[in-house]
């Protein structure tokens, strides 16, 4: 097992124990119970330690309207109130002294409107510009401070209230306060001469109004001390006793005693921090055995691949991101889990690898989520057989990546399952639509994380998606526009071992569309020094005839290097890279070997080979067979079709005697096939020209 891996997984059991402890960290040494009301028990449950009962919220409140119902509120003469009615009453007659005469009596209106001090036209007449309005507000500014000083109350059922007096109540005699009715008539009783009794209760009602009112703070206080007296108890179980017995039904009393039983876990006194230790040991074993097992499978029996730590990184993520998602929805928001975009991660890893791995990462998931909800395992289950429908739908679109088609399947899984699932638990209609709208928003926050993370993801991973092989058969691409100003002939024989390729990877079933990148990238190498190549320069032999044998080999060898450079330069795709790697598998570079041989010098075989390593891929395989048969066919004198069939039998003969595509998951079947749909295409580019009799009345041709 690889060391990183072993380390990676070790750090994620431990990150997923972790998270299933900071919730709650003390309250995980019990198992949960999922009991209702009504339902028989399925086993004994019995008291671990000794532990309150506590009333339920219902019972407390009802217990505090009780104790509360019989407290009289606190009153206080509010000098706020005072204070407020005679700065009123200095801004009445501010007012009224503004006016000289009866006749200003609109204006003075329109003013006192505006202050909330409106009051008749008779009234106005009476005071407007009279000597006798000073005495009036005299007298009224005296009565009405003498009125609210001794409290002025209105509406009270009370023989006597309480009044707070510092830390201290007092009682006072209603008979000691005045009503307002009361006070308001003693206005209208005051003699101020040439006044009219109208205008004096007119300033009663305006100016009198209850200034003993409630305290609401040392009322609230008075609440709060009935309510301390509460007790939250209602009995004591003691260790060891019985809760409730297998087969016995569920009360009411008995989800009381349990959700007191689990509440008192966070009491120190009860906390047994041996079990509490034992658990999270526990937790932290079977999630590492649930990561090993399925790291051991995904490896051993998954189709073949060499996981790199960032693509061991992103399954683990996922898995961290669904436990702290179901952390955060279930526990911290208290969302219901079916709105969890649980098969967002799935999906992901389905299409950033495979489904078969994406069946086997849904599992995982189910059991890794399942110890944040106390294992009860209805809601994950739904959720996993839904995301089964999304995976296999996948695997029918294959690269599409149409994301519409994949919400389309999860949603229609996820509606039949719930449904399934309502049916068997008899649910309310109310609760199936309630299911259905909360999976109508866990398929759209899926389907909306995919489209975000899918192109990021793949790019972090230089993973070749259709969409990145799209962009890299664009002949805009740098390194491809470059390779025809620099390069053309090998531009050219890139393209048309395109066409060998893709064609021969539909017929066998291998990826057309990666099979014509690795063709045009394939020889990008032999950008850095083009001359060196025929296809480039027809006088290369030239060039190489002033040159020793090895170091032309050497040259010639070095364009896979520098093509494997120069794309990872340019962040092409590993696979892409692994063909212009392996286009060449471990071949002998033969005419300067044989050179070398005719001269006499010493060889080092090793020193005319190509590095490797061979074919690992059939795309890889289709390339390099391609790249040999177009480049062999143009030297071709006679390309007829029989010729050009047995160059191609030749060589992939030669290759298979080889050991050039040993490593390679293709057949001699699947060989056969590459072979019918090579010919055509090569004998259509290479076939001569047949000559006509030339015509003397028409224009060459």
């Amino acid at each position: 097992m690889n060391k990183t891996h072993l380390f990676f997984l070790v750090l994620v059991a431990l990150l997923l124990t972790g998270l299933s402890y900071i919730y709650k960290p003390l309250v995980r040494h019990l198992p949960a119970y999922d009991l209702k009301e009504g339902q028989l028990a399925e086993y004994d449950i019995i008291a671990p330690y000794t532990f309150n009962i506590l009333k339920t919220p219902d019972q407390i409140s009802e217990e505090e309207k009780e104790a509360t119902s019989h407290i009289r509120p606190v009153y206080m003469i509010s000098d706020d109130i005072q204070f407020n009615t005679l700065k009123r009453l200095n801004t009445f007659f501010e007012i009224i002294s503004q006016g000289k005469s009866a006749a200003d009596s609109a204006t003075i209106n329109a003013n006192l409107k505006q202050n909330d001090l409106s009051v008749s036209h008779k009234t106005l007449a009476d005071i407007i510009g009279k000597p006798q309005s000073q005495l009036l507000y005299t007298i009224l500014t005296s009565k009405v401070s003498e009125l609210m000083q001794t409290g002025v109350y209105d509406n009270i059922p009370y023989d006597s209230i309480s009044v707070g007096d510092g830390t201290s109540l007092i009682q006072i005699p209603i008979r000691q306060l005045m009503s307002v009715k009361q006070a308001r008539k003693m206005i209208s009783q005051l003699t101020v001469s040439n006044i009219h009794n109208s205008t004096l209760v007119e300033m009663g009602d305006l100016f009198i109004n209850p200034n003993v009112v409630v305290d609401h703070e040392k009322t609230e206080q008075l609440y709060d001390q009935a309510k301390s007296q509460i007790q939250k108890i209602s009995g004591t179980v003691l260790k060891n006793e019985e809760i409730i017995r297998k087969n016995q039904r569920v009360t009411a009393e008995v989800i009381q005693k349990i959700q007191s039983m689990l509440s008192d876990q966070t009491n120190s006194d009860n906390v047994n921090h041996v079990k509490l230790i034992i658990s999270v040991i526990g937790s932290f074993l079977i999630n590492l055995l649930v990561m090993l097992g399925f790291y051991l499978i995904m490896i051993l029996y998954l189709p073949k691949h060499d996981f790199t730590k960032r693509e061991m990184l992103l399954i683990w993520c996922g898995l961290i991101l669904n436990a702290g998602m179901t952390l955060v929805f279930t526990k911290i928001l208290s969302i219901h889990f079916l709105i969890l975009p649980y098969s967002l991660s799935i999906l992901l890893i389905c299409i950033i690898f495979n489904t078969n791995l994406g069946l086997l990462y849904n599992f995982i998931n189910f059991v890794v989520v399942a110890q944040y909800l106390n294992w009860q395992i209805f809601d994950p289950l739904i959720m996993t057989i839904a995301t089964m429908g999304a995976v296999l739908s996948l695997k029918r679109i294959g690269d599409k990546q149409d994301y519409l088609d994949v919400g389309l399947y999860l949603l229609f899984s996820m509606i039949l399952v719930n449904f399934a699932f309502s049916l068997y638990r008899t649910d309310p209609f109310m609760v199936v639509l309630k299911h259905f709208v909360y999976t109508l928003i866990s398929v759209t926050l899926t389907i909306i994380g995919l489209i975000l993370l899918v192109p990021w993801v793949e790019r972090k991973l230089n993973i070749a998606s259709k969409q990145i092989l799209l962009e890299l058969l664009d002949f805009n691409h740098p390194i491809l526009k470059k390779l025809a100003s620099n390069a053309m002939g090998t531009y050219h024989h890139s393209l048309i071992v395109g066409n060998l390729s893709e064609s021969a990877a539909e017929a066998i079933g291998a990826n057309p569309l990666l099979a014509r990148v690795g063709s045009y990238y394939h020889d990008i190498g032999k950008i850095s020094n083009p001359m060196i190549f025929t296809e480039n320069n027809r006088d290369s032999d030239d060039f190489h005839d002033h040159l020793p044998p090895l170091e032309s080999a050497t040259k010639i060898r070095a364009h896979v290097n520098e093509g494997v450079a120069l794309a990872r330069k340019n962040k092409i795709p590993q696979v892409v890279i692994d063909i212009i790697q392996q286009h060449h598998g471990t071949s002998v570079i033969r005419y300067f070997l044989n050179k070398a041989e005719k001269e006499g010098l010493n060889i080092d075989l090793s020193k005319f080979q190509y590095a490797g390593p061979k074919p690992t891929s059939k795309e890889a395989a289709l390339v390099m067979i391609a790249d040999i048969v177009e480049s062999t066919s143009k030297s071709m004198t006679e390309p007829s079709r029989d010729a050009i069939r047995k160059m191609i039998d030749d060589t992939i003969l030669r290759l298979i005697r080889d050991g050039q595509l040993d490593d390679a998951p293709i057949t001699i079947q699947e060989l056969e096939l590459v072979k019918k749909k090579m010919l055509p295409i090569l004998e259509s580019i290479y076939r001569k020209r047949l000559e006509y009799p030339e015509d003397k009345n028409e224009t060459n041709r």
